[in-house]
């Protein structure tokens, strides 16, 4: 025989239905704030705001790179570019300085210089070009005196030049110059050699030499005659001849009143 079965269970009803759903609400609602606090608190909310100050702070760091490097540069420049400027005033200081010597030396050794030798001539890559100057037997001493200039298309126009005595003896070198005087007495008789080397492999120059012997006096304003002088000298010379010959007519006329009067 069976007893009698247990009561269904039967869900709450009115007022304390309500309270218990709206309980069961509540529980509901905490665990899933729980749960949400818990995944705020493992990885943090990045607002748009948050993420455009970190990218505001990448572009301004990156810009500050940027600008420091193009100072840098800027200044690196500036300090190449006064580098070569104080090199080619150093330079240009020493040209003008080279060229006032030069000067200075022509005025002073140079003057009256008359060559009996002027000549421009390439003198190619390793190549020597020989001049000579002969001083005859019992000859006095002379002045000898001349110059060198060599050009060239490149920045490098130097030469190699050298005077020999008539023994062999150097007198005179210029070793690596563009240009160049010489002048000195040859006291020797006999033959002088000037020589002009090119001892760059593979540059061509263009040389001129010049030279000469004796001292001759150039050109004084007192060696000169204007054309008032000329006409003066014509003028006195025709009144030279206009007084001979009217001396001449005036003696022969007398002469042939005498004879007139003798027959």
């Amino acid at each position: 025989l069976k007893g009698p079965e247990p009561p269904a269970a039967q869900l709450p009803t009115g007022r304390a239905g309500q309270a218990a759903a709206m309980l069961a609400a509540v529980l509901a609602l905490a665990v899933l704030g729980a749960s949400c606090r818990g995944a705020s608190a493992e990885k943090p909310i990045v607002t748009a705001e948050q993420e455009f100050e970190v990218a505001g702070a990448g572009v301004a760091a990156k810009t500050g790179n940027k600008v420091q490097a193009a100072v840098a540069d800027a200044a690196a420049k500036k300090a190449t570019e006064v580098a070569a400027a104080a090199a080619d005033a150093a330079e240009a200081g020493s040209k003008d300085l080279v060229e006032s010597g030069l000067v200075e030396e022509w005025d002073k050794h140079m003057e009256g210089f008359v060559p009996e030798l002027l000549l421009t001539f390439p003198l190619p890559s390793r190549s020597d070009e020989f001049f000579y100057e002969d001083i005859a037997e019992g000859s006095p001493p002379v002045l000898i005196r001349g110059g060198f200039f060599a050009s060239a298309s490149e920045e490098t126009s130097s030469v190699e030049f050298s005077i020999t005595d008539p023994k062999g003896n150097k007198i005179f070198e210029k070793t690596d110059e563009a240009e160049g005087l010489f002048h000195f007495i040859a006291q020797e008789t006999g033959t002088y050699t000037f020589i002009v080397s090119n001892h760059k492999w593979m540059e061509e120059k263009m040389v001129t030499f010049a030279v000469g012997k004796g001292n001759e006096t150039h050109l004084q304003a007192e060696h000169l005659e204007t054309m008032e002088d000329h006409v003066k000298a014509i003028d006195r010379t025709l009144v030279d001849i206009q007084t001979e010959s009217t001396y001449l007519w005036i003696r022969q006329k007398s002469h042939m009143k005498a004879v007139e009067s003798i027959h």
